[in-house]
């Protein structure tokens, strides 16, 4: 029964041709290298097999790369791809991401360290992307995580696919995410759109996972709080001013590490929160030019972030449930924002409450 499941599942991620034959010789050179404590690769050619397995003491999974057919890449950065991967003992499809240190710079090379340890400590909650097994070797790292059948929420927010019940679930998700996060002195530094995946399975509701964790840092960490990067798009007015200013980066360090607070991650779900629930952006977030520099598109969103917050909130067409919550997460004074836990209990409410909203069917 399993190995027909797993061929059902292997059909479903690639167009080479598998056999019974070829899930039984899977099954014995995974029992035969069962390790005790560690992580292996074993090479599908010196093995005999289909293709490279990557084997836990409690997991092994068939990694579906190093093929001549073409693999479906599900994702694609600089300097990592992610494919499919199967786990043997359930058939159930996860993701690979596979990254090269060759393509990495040295900063990427330990983000991706530092990444593997923050998803150890997030291990049970089902609502951050969930770490499976992971393996760094010299020249390359492995990490198989759960698979999102949905993609990413920017994605399903432009197709207009999602409806008023749908966005509420998502949000709940989110919101309880990052109060897991917040719970644990960690502060995620990137949310967006694009790092939040979506998955749904029949019977059940949709479910959102936050992503992408190699910005996630811990409160006193000061050394990585020292870090200046972010989408000016995205970034809280507090850090906006920082970076708008006419300092060195030097300078701008300790102003940008008072900056890096849970109330930086609330600027950015409530911005978030806003796209997800109308469907289009704040005047702010206005496609920089490709001919603007990056600090003057930092200095054209600080300026109307103060200008606009509140004028953006009260025209934007939002369910009129939602106006409240999301006013009080775009509190240009930080200290005034709401937080995790405030915004959780808000949103559980209104959805406590909830006989219908249409958001906007406004895309970008």
């Amino acid at each position: 029964m399993l190995e027909q499941t797993l061929l059902d599942t292997i059909s479903r991620c690639t167009t080479d041709r598998f056999s019974t034959a070829d899930i039984k010789k899977l099954f014995e050179v995974a029992r035969a290298n069962l390790p005790r404590t560690t992580v292996i690769k074993i090479d599908a050619k010196k093995a005999g097999i289909a293709r490279p397995l990557l084997i836990g003491p409690k997991n092994s999974f068939l990694l579906m790369i190093d093929t001549k057919c073409g693999d479906i890449r599900v994702g694609k950065g600089d300097a990592k791809v992610a494919m499919f991967a199967i786990d043997l003992s359930t058939a159930q499809q996860k993701i690979v991401t596979v990254s090269k240190r060759s393509l990495c710079t040295p900063m990427k090379w330990e983000t991706l360290n530092h990444e593997i340890a923050i998803l150890g400590r997030l291990k049970g909650i089902p609502e951050i992307l969930q770490l499976e097994l992971s393996l760094i070797t010299d020249d390359e790292c492995y990490m198989i995580t759960n698979y999102c059948n949905g993609g990413q929420l920017l994605t399903q927010i432009g197709l207009g696919n999602l409806d008023a019940r749908e966005c509420l679930l998502i949000a709940l998700d989110i919101a309880k995410g990052i109060k897991e996060l917040h719970s644990r002195s960690l502060i995620h530094r990137d949310l967006k759109p694009h790092n939040i995946f979506l998955h749904e399975e029949t019977g059940r509701p949709i479910q959102a996972v936050i992503g992408d964790l190699g910005t996630v840092c811990d409160q006193t960490d000061m050394e990585a709080l020292k870090q200046l990067f972010g989408n000016p798009l995205w970034i809280s007015p507090e850090k906006a001013k920082v970076l708008a200013s006419t300092m060195t980066p030097e300078e701008q360090i300790p102003f940008w590490q008072q900056a890096t607070t849970v109330k930086d991650d609330i600027w950015t779900l409530g911005t978030l929160f806003f796209i997800l629930f109308r469907g289009g952006v704040l005047s702010w977030q206005l496609s920089q030019s490709a001919a603007e520099p990056a600090t003057e598109t930092v200095r054209r969103c600080a300026k109307l972030v103060q200008e606009n917050v509140s004028e953006n909130i009260r025209q934007s067409h939002l369910p009129p449930q939602l106006i409240p919550l999301i006013d009080g997460m775009l509190r240009v004074d930080p200290i005034q924002r709401l937080n995790a836990d405030e915004v959780y209990d808000q949103l559980r409410v209104i959805s406590e409450d909830f006989d219908g909203f249409k958001p906007s069917n406004t895309t970008y």
